[in-house]
């Protein structure tokens, strides 16, 4: 006999269950700070927050001299010591400002296990240990759609996990809701993209229109993967509970899930490359550090060029 079983989100019925939904969550709000908090500063450690050359003041590093330096920045002491030149590379001091979206709907609410955050609380984290490691670095950071202009210290990363976790968003895409961005200014998307890929691509397509700073970061469930946890006989919850879908046997299904899915993510990585972003993914029962230390990597190092944008 098969064993019946639901897989379904946490997720309230109504907009008025996704606020009181919301304010569960910033009545956890110091503990996600806290999350965030320890997050960043294992980030941090080993890492410089602007390890990247620019105009700034402070020494990084000698290089080589080129036909593009000046003569000024010749390091002559250094030069006497070898028989090349040397020029001394500054680390850049530029202010940057980098907007956050951060998918809160009902989507986001699952998780498959007790154990496993939610996959809007992985969200929120990322967001705000990035925003941390951001000012913390002398940087702006800010939410797209002008709920939280950029700005740094403590009191920036407050306001927006409050926002975050106080005002309810139904959005599941970056869009036309939100105000245009600067040009040049960095944005991280962290969401599942789990929508339709022509909605994906509609909403790609406009952020394209504003900048070509962007970085992607897909949250998932571990049981959104391979639907593991679930055997047998399971009846599939939508977020709002409107529609469910009854599986009498679920590995009949499972690998054409697998491969469905597989497919969605490599049209949605096939969409980055195109608008020259990138694309990262983060899964809810893997160490968030991991991830967060990738991505920092991504923002210090200068790989996206646009995501270290003036604004």
């Amino acid at each position: 006999m098969s064993r019946k079983k639901r897989a379904e989100h946490k997720s309230p019925l109504s907009f008025f269950g996704l606020r009181r939904s919301a304010e569960h969550a910033a009545g956890n709000l110091p503990a996600l700070l806290a999350a965030a908090d320890k997050a960043a500063r294992d980030v941090m450690t080993g890492e410089h927050a602007q390890r990247r050359a620019g105009t700034g003041n402070k020494f990084w590093q000698f290089r080589e001299y080129n036909a593009f330096d000046r003569p000024q920045d010749i390091d002559w002491r250094q030069s006497a010591k070898n028989d090349r030149i040397y020029v001394r590379q500054k680390e850049q001091e530029t202010v940057q400002s980098t907007f956050f979206w951060c998918q809160r709907d009902l989507n986001m609410d699952f998780s498959s296990s007790r154990t496993l955050p939610s996959k809007g609380e992985s969200a929120m984290i990322m967001t705000l240990a990035l925003c941390m490691l951001l000012t913390r670095g002398g940087e702006k950071a800010g939410l797209a759609g002008g709920s939280v202009p950029p700005g740094r210290g403590t009191q920036t990363v407050e306001k927006i996990g409050r926002f975050l976790t106080s005002v309810p968003d139904r959005s599941a895409l970056p869009g036309d809701h939100l105000s245009p961005l600067p040009r040049h200014a960095g944005l991280i998307a962290i969401g599942d993209f789990l929508q339709p890929v022509d909605e994906i691509k509609s909403a790609i397509s406009r952020l394209a229109g504003q900048t070509q700073n962007v970085t992607l970061l897909q949250v998932l469930d571990p049981a959104e993967l391979t639907l593991a946890p679930y055997h047998g006989h399971v009846i599939f919850d939508m977020p709002d509970r409107s529609t469910q879908q009854r599986i009498d046997n679920v590995e009949t299904i499972r690998h054409h899930y697998i491969a469905n899915l597989t497919a969605h993510q490599d049209a949605l990585k096939t969409l980055c490359r195109h608008y020259g972003w990138h694309y990262m993914q983060h899964v809810t029962h893997d160490d968030p550090r991991k991830t967060l230390f990738a991505l920092w990597h991504l923002l210090s190092h200068g790989q996206n060029a646009g995501m270290r944008g003036t604004a």
